[in-house]
């Protein structure tokens, strides 16, 4: 495909734009589409998922000055060109973790797989909020939001699962899609389900496996802070259980397995009231996936 020009910039911002309200197109100038999103109100904290195959991280204490309780300072507007020329001819993995079936099929995702050396189950139900919505749910609807914008922008997007209605794949499965299809990049979205009281999103990273994560393991972490950091820039506050501002280092079948910089976010906590009342917002949802879009760009770029 050739390079995007300014026609298609403005067809990434107009796209962002309206996952952002939730529209049809009214014929905004792309001047008018710029200043929308360089002015877009940070949306508030939102909190880690469980991953599919791995114990939980242990807690972290953030300093004083973290910015869990510091408000973020604005980051880069998200401007076409830079994501079309970081994007234009990448090949993306998005990984919505678990699946909406999973519930149905408890033996079959009970079965153990290789995670990277070691056995991990296949996959697990997933989280939910006081109110029912799963976490699979919420995955499934981010990582959608979040393949248009890629794909907006010139990237060729995978997703490890078609619907939301099945069971798996497996995390060993969704990793080796990766590493099959030479990507680029592998991303992971999931919601945690901690204590009430907990908030905040995090980032894991693989820790060093060799014949796994070993070439991978730099470029995974430089993945999971630029996620980071367009999470914080977007308004989001980082986790006040979880990692170390907002970053955590785990074994992982799905990113053990990728063979390429692969990162999870756990992009809030389905148990905390003002998390749940993001997640299950279409406004948040679309709110995290330019988030999200935007660090994959800084990666890339």
């Amino acid at each position: 495909m050739a390079r995007r020009g300014t026609d298609g910039g403005a067809a990434l911002l107009i796209a962002a734009v309206l996952l952002l309200v939730g529209c049809t197109p009214a014929g905004p100038t792309g001047g008018e589409v710029e200043r929308a999103l360089r002015n877009r109100p940070p949306v508030g904290a939102t909190s880690p998922p469980v991953a599919d195959d791995a114990p939980r991280a242990s807690p972290s204490t953030p300093p004083a000055a973290s910015p869990a309780t510091a408000p973020a300072r604005p980051g880069p507007a998200v401007t076409s060109t830079r994501l079309a020329v970081a994007l234009h001819g990448r090949v993306i993995v998005i990984d919505p973790g678990h699946n909406g079936g999973n519930g149905r099929h408890v033996r079959r995702i009970a079965r153990l797989v290789n995670a990277g050396g070691f056995k991990k189950q296949c996959n697990t139900v997933g989280s939910q909020t006081r109110s029912g919505y799963l976490e699979a749910t919420f995955n499934w609807d981010v990582a959608r939001r979040l393949a248009k914008l890629l794909r907006t922008g010139g990237a060729r997007v995978i997703l490890t699962r078609t619907g939301n209605h099945g069971w798996g794949p497996c995390v060993n499965a969704r990793g080796r899609l990766a590493a099959r299809n030479h990507a680029d990049l592998l991303v992971s979205i999931h919601a945690d389900g901690a204590a009430a009281s907990d908030h905040g999103f995090h980032v894991i990273s693989p820790a060093r496996l060799d014949g796994y994560t070993d070439k991978t393991r730099a470029r995974s972490a430089r993945l999971a802070r630029q996620l980071r950091d367009a999470m914080v820039a977007a308004g989001f506050t980082h986790s006040t259980y979880a990692g170390h501002w907002g970053l955590a280092v785990r074994d992982l079948g799905t990113l053990n397995l990728a063979h390429s910089p692969a990162a999870m976010i756990e992009c809030g906590n389905m148990r905390n009231a003002h998390d749940a009342s993001v997640i299950e917002s279409a406004a948040g949802r679309s709110k995290i996936a330019l988030a999200l879009a935007e660090g994959i760009a800084n990666s890339l770029g």
